[in-house]
């Protein structure tokens, strides 16, 4: 019995350990503790906001430091910039989310931020974000724009993409794992390479992340919207809109077998303007 024990223990020491993806969020003690933040969207988010001197008076921890970690390009700010096509008709819905192969359901786009500040999956139009989009050519491609939103955050009404926590910088390439969470952005120039910029992200954690908000293409046929993400030396990547089940956020990605590979398993998904 003990010469079988011994081998069964020789296999198992033998066999390849399996391979645990790791996330694709900060850990949660990154969370900034600023209760208007993400989901009371009617009320003055910069009213609300304590400085570390207040914080410390009523007893509470200062709050974590706005973190630099790619070297990222940071000396232009993102300005306010108009984006779409003048004389263009608008339109406005809400953005639902189908598997890309299959067609099946994956739910609208919520109007409340996930933990860290990103968009995530609604079952619903009751709670889903309502947008509006201008400039928009008909029977035609438009881009790129700006997509905005009416009924969600107040701090950022720009519909964008945030370069990903743990990816490596803030290119999209084929063979890279690297994301980019759909999330609240400051208002970005059309094809601008990415810079580090106000985003909802960042007012989550404070770690300053690469944000775009002007990478939309529309087209008034089918209703479709996809995105083209500007990298950093001003590249057009191709970009993947994907859903991330483990977290319930919508991401962007340049290869989506290379993301799966490192961070576990995201869904293609198609964006469809819905409800309008």
């Amino acid at each position: 019995m003990l010469p079988s024990l011994f081998v069964t223990l020789l296999a198992l020491a033998a066999a390849p350990l399996a391979v645990v993806a790791k996330g694709i969020q900060p850990p949660a003690s990154f969370v900034r503790p600023r209760p208007s933040r993400v989901s009371h969207n009617s009320r003055d988010i910069t009213a609300e906001r304590m400085t570390n001197a207040k914080r410390m008076a009523q007893g509470l921890p200062p709050l974590p430091p706005r973190m630099h970690r790619r070297g990222t390009q940071t000396a232009a700010k993102a300005r306010p910039s108009p984006s779409g096509v003048p004389g263009g008709h608008a339109t406005t819905g809400y953005i639902m989310a189908t598997e890309t192969r299959t067609g099946k359901f994956v739910g609208f786009v919520g109007k409340q931020y996930e933990l860290f500040g990103e968009y995530g999956a609604v079952a619903s139009t009751r709670n889903a974000l309502k947008v509006k989009i201008t400039g928009l050519k008909k029977h035609a491609t438009t881009g790129p724009i700006e997509i905005h939103q009416t009924n969600g955050d107040k701090l950022f009404t720009s519909f964008g993409a945030v370069a990903g926590f743990a990816s490596d910088s803030a290119t999209l390439a084929p063979g890279s794992s690297n994301y980019l969470y759909i999330a609240g952005a400051s208002s970005t120039a059309p094809l601008a390479a990415a810079i580090e910029a106000d985003n909802s992200f960042t007012e989550a954690t404070g770690q300053e992340e690469a944000a775009e908000s002007a990478i939309w293409f529309i087209d008034s046929v089918k209703n479709k919207i996809s995105a083209k993400w500007v990298n950093p030396d001003g590249s057009v990547a191709k970009t993947q809109l994907a859903y991330y089940p483990d977290d319930n956020v919508f991401i962007a990605v340049g290869d989506a077998k290379a993301f799966t590979e490192e961070f576990g398993k995201a869904v293609p998904v198609t964006f469809t303007l819905v409800g309008h």
